[in-house]
């Protein structure tokens, strides 16, 4: 459960899989049983408080009912993670905004010399490699100072007493409508 444990190859994932599944458990008040047997593998089950709640009726799942206001702006995605850039990119595209995205810094860096105009960074502040969302975010207002970023992590806690003030970070996971209300009230904001 430790944080960048991996037996991925270097650059080949963050190590991150366990450490979240581990914190969205104990956010939710559960813990996880491990059972591993050399040679015969390893069991976790995870076990969730029971809700007595009823479950309640979910609003439509097409998030846009309109196009947004900042539909024309252009959002670079910087995300190691296929699926979840994947995702990103689905959702950020529906909702009507050029999408352009990059799976690590030095990708971004290499976009950012091509895209004409920039409205928002949507990075990933933890990636594999030596260069974090923060470092790409520093390099890139270099060449466009009024750039407006928004940041993620899978990171519940730990990460956070180690940034800066001020900055907009989505937390990991996030729902479709929670990432359309960020990414519209960061390129709302003033530069």
């Amino acid at each position: 459960f430790d944080p960048f444990f991996t037996t991925k190859d270097v650059g080949k994932g963050s190590g991150l899989g366990l450490s979240m599944v581990f914190g969205f458990v104990q956010q939710s008040g559960g813990h996880i049983q491990v059972e591993s047997t050399p040679g015969n593998g390893t069991t976790l089950r995870i076990y969730l408080p029971r809700s007595e709640a009823l479950p309640t009726a979910r609003e439509d799942t097409n998030i846009r009912s309109e196009p947004p206001p900042n539909a024309n702006e252009t959002i670079l995605v910087v995300e190691d993670e296929p699926g979840v850039r994947a995702i990103a990119v689905a959702v950020l595209e529906e909702l009507g905004y050029q999408v352009v995205k990059a799976e690590n810094g030095p990708d971004a860096l290499a976009k950012l010399d091509q895209l004409p105009h920039l409205d928002l960074l949507f990075t990933d502040i933890v990636m594999p490699g030596n260069m974090t969302g923060l470092d790409l975010a520093e390099k890139a207002r270099k060449s466009n100072p009024g750039l407006k970023v928004l940041y993620t992590t899978g990171y519940a806690s730990g990460v956070s007493g180690t940034l800066p003030k001020g900055i907009t970070i989505l937390n990991k996971p996030y729902e479709a409508a929670e990432l359309a209300v960020k990414v519209s009230q960061s390129l709302d904001m003033a530069s």
